[in-house]
């Protein structure tokens, strides 16, 4: 006869509890990321925030 499942309870099988700190830190990482971009979008030069290319003005004679 084979053994008998043994139950346990959530947490035991995780091996601990699921703290609220994990996702305060998740919370903030992103926010500070998001802030992060929208800084370095906003100090690029305003040409290559319209799709401008690095490629050299057409010459006109």
């Amino acid at each position: 006869m084979p053994n008998k499942p043994r139950i346990i309870s959530t947490e035991a099988a995780r091996g601990g509890i699921t703290h609220q700190h994990v996702r305060l830190v998740l919370a903030v990482s992103v926010a500070l990321a998001v802030i992060a971009m929208i800084i370095v979008y906003a100090r690029a030069p305003v040409a290559s925030q319209h799709g401008a290319t690095t490629a050299a003005a057409p010459v006109t004679s």
